[in-house]
């Protein structure tokens, strides 16, 4: 997990439980010409679930766990449901971390 936006560059973030087991990130999709945030990936260790944005290239390779459906059109909030893996979930940004559920 390489973080690539800062926090600030993301926010708001708005974290919903859509059930026992999913939750709904909502944060706001950067508007960059030559890279866009793709998707979330993950890694649980022990109570802890942390979660990165991932950011690719629009052409060529790019590695996320969890794709995000990118609907073209005016910028609106990106919306990404993930499994809900540990009781924490923590996201993991550029210039550091914030614990965002519960």
């Amino acid at each position: 997990m390489k973080p690539s936006y800062s926090k600030s560059s993301l926010e708001p973030i708005i974290v919903t439980r859509v059930s026992d087991t999913t939750l709904q990130v909502q944060f706001h999709d950067p508007l960059e010409s030559m890279y866009y945030a793709a998707g979330i990936s993950y890694v649980v260790e022990s109570d802890v679930m942390r979660i990165v944005i991932d950011r690719c290239p629009i052409t060529g390779e790019c590695t996320t766990m969890l794709r995000r459906h990118v609907v073209p059109g005016p910028p609106k909030p990106a919306v990404q449901d993930i499994p809900l893996l540990a009781p924490r979930v923590v996201m993991v940004f550029a210039d550091g971390e914030e614990q965002i559920f519960p």
